[in-house]
């Protein structure tokens, strides 16, 4: 399928001139009947229809997408405030509270960093 190039408003706009132009002269008559001033008006009153939605079906999928994160924010504090309420009630160490998907605070590693207590000489 090749592609397919839109049309920006400048040529659109174009177009409207052409027809407006074609209107001014009282002798046009093509023999090519496909090219008269009512067949480009009405392929340009369609294109504008189907243009028009286009532009509703985007909207509509904006606003089904905004829907959609606001409800995935939604489920991440659920699950957060759940997990809170899980170690307020079983601790942060229990299993329970591990069985929410996150580590029991006894298997995080401990940092060795030797500190000196204020006051202490070092050395």
């Amino acid at each position: 399928m090749p592609k397919i190039i839109r049309m920006a408003p400048a040529e659109v706009q174009e177009i409207r001139d052409l027809i407006t132009a074609l209107k001014a002269m009282p002798d046009y008559s093509p023999h090519d009947q496909g090219v008269t001033v009512a067949a480009l008006e009405a392929k340009l009153t369609a294109r504008e229809a189907k243009h028009a939605t286009e532009r509703q079906k985007e909207n509509e999928l904006a606003a089904a997408r905004d829907a959609t994160a606001a409800d995935e924010l939604e489920l991440r504090d659920l699950r957060k405030r759940t997990r809170l309420q899980v170690a307020a009630q079983f601790g942060k160490d229990s299993d329970e509270y591990a069985s929410t998907g996150v580590k029991k605070e006894s298997e995080y590693k401990r940092r060795g960093v030797n500190r000196a207590k204020p006051g202490t000489p070092t050395g």
